[in-house]
């Protein structure tokens, strides 16, 4: 369990896999905020600082290697461990996800234990 709540924002556009995300990280003892599109997420971002960002990679208008990048821009956020979230396994969608900046990549669907894994393993350092 976690020592103090770390605080996680999920952005996906599938209501079905942000609730499940949320559940499972709220259930680990972690505060969780959501957005349903990557505007929203990127709003969320400039807003407040999080411990970890969750975020989704095929979504509309804002996809989450742009919305990645912008979080890098924001400086409340600039260091947090973003966590992309994607049903794309080519290694040229993982290189560019690290492009973006982020740390780690999760295939979805989501096998919760290794979920789990990472952000703990994110909100450690």
């Amino acid at each position: 369990m976690l020592v103090a709540t770390k605080h996680v924002l999920v952005v996906d556009d599938d209501e079905d896999s942000r609730i499940l995300a949320q559940r499972v990280l709220w259930h680990a003892g972690y505060q969780v905020d959501t957005a349903c599109d990557g505007a929203e997420g990127l709003q969320k971002a400039r807003d407040k600082h999080f411990d970890l960002i969750l975020l989704d990679v095929m979504m509309p208008k804002l996809d989450g290697f742009e919305v990645c990048s912008r979080i890098r821009q924001i400086k409340t956020n600039a260091e947090t461990p973003v966590v992309m979230v994607t049903a794309l396994d080519s290694l040229a969608d993982m290189a560019k996800a690290t492009e973006s900046g982020a740390q780690w990549l999760v295939n979805k669907p989501y096998d919760f234990c290794y979920l789990l894994s990472v952000a703990n393993n994110c909100v450690a350092h």
